[in-house]
């Protein structure tokens, strides 16, 4: 009897030791393959895309524009509160900024940045009169980028100044910036 139970313990000490070997050699693999294919799935249904918007002028230069309210934000990308976007998702997106050139400013520049590189520049200015008519001046600036996961875009704003009015009236949000994943890789 007792020889039967050393057999025993001895076959369960084996049975045991080869679940071991296929839960590290099999099941685990395939555990962290279906958690791979999971978030990639997650990732392929989630579109990011942003709308944001400024409701005060931003007289900063050498600094990124932030924005008061994010009036979308699929992916949680952007930090309106420091205008900047992280890409959540590798793919090609598109962004779009859009404001006004602050009144009494005799040139404004702002530029487009992935990560710390400029990709592209919008200047505009004015003659000798700083409060004509023709001060009110549009910016906008619209590019196709391909950004890696966790790249990041911002509207920089070289020099001048941007207007807006001190107001949450719908007519007053005059500055935005948005971007929406195009396609995924």
């Amino acid at each position: 009897m007792e020889t039967m139970l050393i057999g025993v313990k001895q076959s369960q000490k084996e049975l045991l030791d080869k679940f071991q070997a296929l839960k590290l050699n099999v099941i685990e693999p395939l555990r962290e393959q279906l958690s791979k294919l999971v978030a990639a799935s997650i990732q392929e249904k989630t579109s990011p895309a942003f709308y944001a918007q400024r409701i005060a002028p931003w007289t900063k230069m050498n600094s990124i524009i932030p924005y008061h309210s994010a009036l979308l934000n699929i992916g949680g990308g952007l930090s309106y509160s420091t205008g900047v976007f992280t890409a959540p998702v590798k793919g090609v997106y598109f962004f779009s900024f859009s404001a006004v050139k602050q009144w009494g400013t005799h040139e404004t520049v702002v530029q487009l940045l992935h990560n710390t590189e400029v990709i592209t520049s919008k200047r505009v200015s004015c003659g000798s009169d700083l409060h004509g008519v023709d001060n009110w001046l549009p910016l906008d600036i619209q590019a196709i980028l391909p950004l890696e996961l966790g790249d990041t875009v911002a509207v920089y704003l070289l020099s001048g100044a941007i207007y807006d009015v001190e107001s949450s009236s719908d007519f007053a949000k005059v500055t935005s910036f948005s971007g929406f994943l195009i396609q995924g890789q």
